[in-house]
């Protein structure tokens, strides 16, 4: 995808691969260097590669220490919450535990407030779904 010629527009999932696979490798990729090339999307890029940017940085095995922040559930459906990886706009992002697949998991949370507007619970199962396709390793 970098500079290659393409007849076709690449989906959002193909070009939010590319954006992972570079940050695999050790690359610095910009935000607003996808939105520049690919303008038509640079609404999509600017609301998942953030989201997309912060789950590369989970440890995939981290020493378990759970949140000391009484306020963070420790248990939360079927997911053992470890710590706080991140915050922001669109709510708080935890490294988490599946209970049953013992798998480590970035959890993205919603405030209530949020889950309630139609427009931002529609760009969180956007960013989801996103991050859904990707090939995790």
């Amino acid at each position: 995808m970098n500079g290659s010629p393409s007849h076709s527009m690449p989906s959002i999932e193909e070009i939010s691969e590319d954006f992972v696979e570079r940050l695999r490798q050790g690359e610095n990729p910009s935000i607003q260097e996808y939105q520049t090339q690919f303008p038509q999307l640079a609404e999509e890029i600017a609301e998942i590669f953030p989201a997309l940017e912060m789950l590369e940085q989970v440890d995939p095995n981290p020493t378990p220490t759970l949140a000391l922040d009484e306020s963070i559930p420790i248990e939360l459906g079927e997911y053992y919450i470890i710590r706080q990886i991140g915050r922001g706009g669109m709510g708080i992002v935890f490294e988490a535990q599946h209970a049953t697949m013992r798998r480590r998991v970035a959890l993205k949370v919603l405030p209530k407030s949020t889950a309630r507007k139609p427009h931002q619970l529609e760009r969180f199962q956007r960013e989801a779904r996103a991050a859904g396709q990707l090939h995790h390793t």
